[in-house]
């Protein structure tokens, strides 16, 4: 076992999540009987299941999406297909306590259906109970080659200002994603008896360190600096995955929204940053890129913001200054988030990625380590005042 390692080996057609329903053909076919009469293609070509082309398509590690189009479909505005994702549960939520209702899926489908309509997003046709129907788009993940294309980049960043702009109905609560990494940290430590672990495979930066003291002190930590800090609606997984290149238009639309709540802009630019110019799968490579790309994508999205409020850039909170060193925090946060939900892991995701405590708490020194050492680089550039 590579104790230095923290490289997830898996194709990324493999981020599927369950098995897939034997009568899904049927499914498919009752809800566009139910969502999509009022379209005349829809009505005047899908008669039975033979009409339709279903299949199955990467979900990422959540859901169920499933492709449906029309086999003799003419492309009309792109109305010949759609996708139908069936909600598997949350890798990632609130406990529910005394007493209180499960509201997560209510908050998806209002999110969902205002991206819709503010154009962020894929075009909503139906909600479900169990799931939503949505427009399909042929696209690729923004990946390097679109890192390094400046259109590109700055529609991105409009698009990312405008979502952060959007006042969604849902709890304002800030410190949603803190409590639930805190919690789940704390109890998968016990839970995987990390302490046990780290002495067995002699894991430096977790024996050196007392872990648990040192998130605490994080959470004590961002909660002061999120209260300094301007409240915004975060997608939170804002990677390459989640963003769409429409073939042929080049236009951008930003998908699964299901772990978004209110935060801080730093958290979604150092998901977006920690990305740049690698594999989204290799963790071995998790840090930000230089000051100099940083600074050039926040700049963009400082113009971006000026194109939905004007005299954003003026304000002193919202200095390229102050956006990067929200984001350097930001990138601090993701690889508590990442910890996070390691350590909280009970089973296999997907079938590809098996669940091994021993792994899990490889991993997590790999990432404390990365934690530590840019905890000190931001002490020293003077961000962080400890």
């Amino acid at each position: 076992m590579n104790l230095k390692s923290y490289k997830i080996n898996i194709n990324p057609n493999d981020l599927i999540r369950g098995k897939t329903p034997d009568d899904i053909n049927e499914r498919c076919f009752k809800l566009v009987q139910i969502y999509m009469t009022n379209n005349d293609q829809w009505k005047r070509l899908c008669k039975t299941t033979n009409d339709l082309n279903v299949r199955r398509i990467t979900g990422g590690m959540t859901n169920q999406l499933y492709y449906v189009g029309l086999k003799n479909g003419i492309n009309e505005i792109d109305n010949d297909a759609i996708t139908i994702k069936f909600y598997q549960s949350k890798h990632f939520k609130k406990d529910i306590i005394n007493g209180d209702t499960d509201d997560e899926r209510l908050n998806d489908t209002i999110i969902s259906i205002i991206i819709s309509e503010q154009g962020i997003g894929p075009k909503v046709f139906g909600i479900l109970s169990d799931g939503i129907i949505q427009s399909y788009h042929e696209h690729e993940q923004f990946r390097p080659k679109h890192q390094h294309n400046d259109r590109l980049l700055k529609k991105l960043a409009y698009l990312l200002a405008k979502l952060n702009n959007l006042d969604i109905p849902i709890a304002k609560d800030k410190f949603y994603l803190i409590d639930i990494l805190t919690s789940y940290i704390h109890e998968g430590y016990r839970h995987h008896d990390v302490s046990s672990l780290a002495k067995e495979f002699n894991l430096r930066y977790l024996l050196e360190n007392d872990f648990l003291a040192e998130m605490d002190w994080f959470d004590s930590f961002i909660r002061y600096y999120l209260d300094q800090c301007p409240m915004v609606f975060n997608h939170n997984d804002f990677r390459g995955n989640n963003i769409m290149v429409l073939k042929d238009s080049d236009e951008i639309l930003l998908c699964d929204f299901e772990y978004s709540s209110y935060g801080f802009r730093g958290y979604d630019l150092a998901s977006f940053l920690m990305e740049w110019d690698r594999n989204f799968l290799n963790f071995e490579d998790t840090s930000l890129p230089s000051d100099d790309v940083v600074e050039k994508f926040i700049q963009f999205y400082i113009e971006g913001w000026e194109q939905i409020d004007p005299g954003y850039s003026t304000r002193e909170e919202n200095s390229c200054q102050k956006i990067m060193n929200e984001t350097k925090i930001g990138y601090l946060f993701v690889l508590i988030h990442i910890m996070g939900v390691t350590l909280h892991q009970k089973e296999e995701i997907i079938a590809s990625l098996q669940f091994d405590p021993k792994k899990i708490s490889i991993g997590v020194n790999f990432m404390f380590k990365r934690y530590l050492d840019f905890k000190n680089l931001l002490i020293e550039e003077k961000i962080i005042d400890y």
